[in-house]
């Protein structure tokens, strides 16, 4: 789950200028491409139209990309083979040809399946490359429409960069208020997103997770906050911060492709997207490099997966617990459930490096039932520390949830177990400007109970 600012109408007030000043506007195309898409009975529609106009700024990107690394290449004096057909590489992008549009799409209907032996960024766009060519195939205007925008877009700068997310982000506003309870599934609200990136605070150099990102909100806040924290380091600083730090796993093509525009546009110039579901890639297995410094997530809540994840628990009740012979199998979990934010709360804890933090957003019934979820409660107590529990206010996750009582954040790191457990209520999340305040309170949990309400 993930989004931008509060939802608004795209025609409260005006959007940011065009690059370029033509006059274009994206918002209008992909709200007429999500209603043809009603009439396919296509769900959901709002998101096939977000992901086509996601997927061709990361084909413009992937060509600006190749065209930077060949040229350090040529500097180095190193040999460079182009993967990108040449409707896709910068000359192509910057010539604007006639019926360019029709050699993009032919050009990545030749990429279908390219993923060894290339670069991530290639990968990336094979992963997006599917979006466009249904749409195109179903909608050829819209994305004729759509390019004419694309090719306004300064990729090759800093400030055209800026300009064309503040753009993506307002369509994005403009569907969700729309369309929020449709693409709720893949939607954070913004404070919540500020709210939770505050608590875990990443720092540069520091490896950042979301294995559900939707449209990539807590990525994109987390990777403006390590930027930005960045640009007061060394040069060498500022350039690692651009090329790792955020990485993330989305099981949906379209939101993929949305967070990953969102996540390139921010600055993040190397993201490690993937395409597939989290839950079925292998948990860290010790190793120093293994695992990541900041777990962000906002699961989808109320899903219950295909199959139970079993998986064999050890003595201590770690919810990263391997299973004899080392090593943890793909799909293995210390405690089985069908429970989509049980796994991934698993999920998130046995992905973070020693030290590392987590912030998970979970519905409130995961404080007190029974079953998988205490066991993951008393695993949390005895092997983490719970730094604090906050209570999210109803509403918090309006429009795009309706979620009528309080829903709380965990905040816990891989550090020895605290006996206390402070907690927070986020009161007025989202009101009076988006601003909130605590009110704090603690208590002494026990490990054997697994509880976490309020004393």
């Amino acid at each position: 789950m993930a989004t931008g600012r509060p939802a608004r109408h795209p025609g409260s007030r005006p959007v940011a200028a065009h690059p370029r000043g033509e006059g274009i506007d994206p918002r209008a195309i992909v709200w007429q491409m999500a209603d043809a898409g009603r009439g396919e009975s296509r769900t959901p529609f709002a998101t096939d139209a977000l992901g086509s106009l996601a997927g061709l700024l990361v084909a413009k990107w992937a060509g600006y990309d190749e065209a930077e690394r060949q040229a350090g290449a040529a500097n180095d004096g190193r040999a460079f083979a182009p993967e990108l057909a040449e409707a896709l590489r910068r000359p192509a992008w910057e010539r604007q040809a006639e019926r360019h549009a029709d050699a993009i799409v032919e050009a990545l209907k030749n990429m279908a399946g390219r993923h060894a032996g290339v670069s991530p960024i290639t990968r990336c766009l094979v992963n997006v490359a599917p979006l466009v060519i249904s749409t195109a195939e179903r909608h050829p205007s819209f994305v004729a429409r759509l390019m004419e925008w694309v090719h306004q877009v300064e990729m090759g700068t800093a400030t055209g960069r800026r300009a064309a997310a503040e753009v993506f982000d307002e369509t994005l506003r403009g569907v969700s208020s729309r369309d929020g309870r449709q693409i709720g599934e893949y939607l954070t609200p913004a404070p919540v997103v500020d709210l939770m990136v505050e608590l875990a605070n990443p720092v540069p150099g520091e490896r950042v997770y979301d294995p559900c990102f939707g449209f990539g909100g807590l990525l994109v806040r987390a990777a403006q906050r390590l930027h930005a924290s960045a640009r007061t380091d060394s040069a060498t600083g500022w350039s690692d911060g651009q090329r790792t730090g955020i990485f993330g796993v989305e099981i949906d093509r379209a939101s993929y492709a949305v967070g990953l525009c969102r996540t390139l546009l921010a600055g993040s110039e190397h993201p490690g997207l993937a395409l597939g579901d989290a839950l079925e890639h292998p948990l860290p297995d010790g190793r120093p490099n293994d695992g990541f410094d900041c777990v962000l997530t906002a699961p989808p809540w109320g899903l219950k997966v295909t199959r139970a994840y079993a998986g064999r628990g050890s003595s201590s009740g770690d919810a990263a617990a391997k299973p004899a012979g080392g090593g943890v199998s793909k799909g293995r979990f210390a405690f089985p459930s069908r429970d989509a934010e049980n796994l991934f709360l698993q999920h998130a804890m046995g992905n973070l490096r020693p030290g590392g933090r987590a912030v998970v957003a979970v519905p409130e019934p995961t404080l007190y039932r029974s079953g998988s979820d205490r066991q993951v409660r008393k695993a949390l107590l005895s092997s983490y520390c719970v730094d604090a529990v906050v209570s999210l206010p109803p509403g918090a996750f309006a429009p795009h949830a309706n979620v009528t009582r309080e829903s709380p954040a965990l905040s816990a790191s891989r550090a020895a177990p605290d006996r206390s457990l402070r907690g927070d209520l986020a009161q007025g999340l989202g009101q009076g400007g988006g601003g909130w305040e605590r009110r704090p309170w603690t208590r002494r949990p026990s490990a054997s109970s697994g509880g976490f309400g309020r004393a």
